[in-house]
């Protein structure tokens, strides 16, 4: 697969150029968590698999896990059959279903500034970064503020693996982002303790911006004293 090549081949590259540190989009092994009942979610498990490939280099790396893209539920909108301004977000999954929102454009960065500001304290170690976590109903009010006028429909698995044939996706595919849902309910978006990893990587990302903080504040009450 694309991930475990792709992942394989750049993390190669690090450990010739004696790179320090590496940062990869990875996640927990699904098929393993889930004793084999999930066993198609391969966009997860391969990214597990380039884990454990890059550990066996013993490449000094810490692996930051990323939420769910903030894009995403804009990317799900479909207009209804009957009125075209109205939209429906449908997914196989309770509305009160919690998910780790992250806006990779804008909050990426940060993580990975505060990982490399933390390097030898995280080596080895695996951090989840997401803004916080959303329920399905949350996201639909934020989209209403936004102005767009949208319901939640919680549908099948079925009609869900069917929709996502009419768009074009193979049916392995389907299958893959159909047990996905079944994953994010039964055990978390990044496993059991979702909310929990989230917390802790929260932990990471604010404290490297306090100790930033307080580097500033330092240098200005400094310059200050010069006068």
């Amino acid at each position: 697969m694309f991930n475990i090549s792709y992942g394989a081949v750049f993390h190669i590259s690090q450990k010739v150029c004696y790179l320090p540190l590496s940062q990869s989009h990875l996640t927990y092994p699904i098929s393993l968590v889930s004793e084999g009942t999930l066993s198609k979610v391969l966009h997860f498990d391969s990214k597990a698999v380039v884990e454990n490939y890059i550990r066996s280099l013993n490449i000094p790396a810490t692996f930051l896990l990323m939420g769910l893209f903030s894009e995403f539920p804009v990317q799900n909108l479909f207009p209804l059959p009957t009125d075209a301004s109205k939209y429906v977000l449908a997914f196989p999954i309770p509305p009160n279903t919690s998910l780790p929102l992250i806006s990779a454009a804008v909050d990426t960065g940060k993580f990975v500034s505060a990982i490399l500001s933390q390097r030898s304290s995280l080596l080895g170690k695996e951090i989840c970064a997401a803004e916080r976590m959303y329920t399905i109903v949350e996201m639909v009010e934020i989209l209403k503020e936004a102005g767009i006028d949208v319901v939640y429909q919680q549908v099948t698995e079925e009609q869900w693996k069917e929709s996502l044939g009419k768009v074009g996706f193979p049916e392995h595919f389907q299958d893959d982002l159909t047990e996905n849902s079944r994953w994010f309910v039964q055990y978390g978006y990044f496993g059991p303790g979702t909310k929990e990893l989230v917390e802790e990587g929260h932990k990471v990302y604010f404290l490297f911006f306090f100790r930033l903080k307080q580097e500033v504040e330092n240098k200005l009450i400094m310059a200050v004293g010069r006068f």
